[in-house]
């Protein structure tokens, strides 16, 4: 979310967004208003969404313990984590499902939660058509203007199918069962939290039509030495992680850098 606000404080982005930095607290220094770039800084951020459905076990477990942890000589700020999260991944998997003639890929964790308790995490991952808008406020703090979370009615069609797949495959089971009263598809897919995956907030584009940040050297739109190696260049989202992709976008920008020099 850093990229675009660094665009905003140099008069890089739509102009309602300049406005908001020239108005605002923090005394930034703009460029004259002559020289603002109006790109369209901050559209079509997307990020993964994640569903989590708890799941009950009759076969007995406990989690790892972590607190002794906490008696070491580490990082308290680490410490902590470890605490929360309790033990890690067990499971993961992944599988993909048509919807309006578009593949939607779907990524899926288990962990344990608490005794006998799994919590299953699901992804909504690659093909997810829902963006969003991200917007600055006058202390230089980002915020979403518009949420890119489940905006169109093809992701919403893609992870309510997935849900009632997932629901039969409780169905005949004797050992797990998932923690509701009463479990419908709509019922798993009220609630979700943001993957923190952001991209494409300053996206890569072939050419400047209005729908891109920088071409495909990486250079912004209409500036001469200003370059972007971050995940919000790239233009859609990975199956999985975002960290992977970050590494290989930021080693071949680095590339296109060093030849434009």
């Amino acid at each position: 979310l850093s990229t675009p606000r660094i665009l905003f404080n140099s008069g890089i982005g739509p102009f309602d967004q300049i406005y908001v930095v020239q108005a605002g607290s923090t005394n930034i220094t703009l460029p004259d208003k002559s020289e603002w770039i109006d790109l369209p800084v901050g559209e079509g951020i997307k990020d993964h969404i994640i569903f989590t459905v708890t799941v009950d076990s009759t076969t007995k477990f406990t989690t790892y313990n972590y607190m002794p942890i906490n008696s070491m000589e580490v990082n308290a700020t680490d410490a902590a984590l470890y605490s929360k999260h309790g033990s890690a991944q067990c499971l993961t998997f992944w599988t993909n499902l048509e919807s309006n003639g578009t593949t939607h890929y779907i990524q899926g964790t288990v962990r344990p939660k608490s005794a006998n308790t799994l919590n299953w995490k699901i992804y909504l991952m690659h093909s997810l058509t829902s963006s969003g808008r991200l917007s600055i406020l006058p202390n230089r703090t980002m915020t979403l203007l518009e949420s890119p979370w489940l905006m169109m009615t093809d992701d919403k069609a893609a992870i309510t199918s997935f849900k009632e797949t997932f629901i039969r495959y409780f169905d005949n089971q004797t050992i797990l069962s998932i923690s509701a009263n009463s479990v419908t598809a709509e019922g798993l897919t009220e609630t979700y939290t943001t993957g923190a995956h952001w991209a494409a907030s300053c996206a890569m584009g072939e050419n400047n039509y209005g729908s891109s940040i920088v071409d495909t050297n990486t250079k912004v739109w209409r500036t001469n030495n200003l370059f972007i190696a971050s995940a919000s260049i790239h233009p859609d989202l990975p199956i999985g992680n975002i960290q992977a992709t970050i590494m290989v976008v930021t080693e071949k920008a680095a590339e296109k850098i060093l030849a434009s020099n």
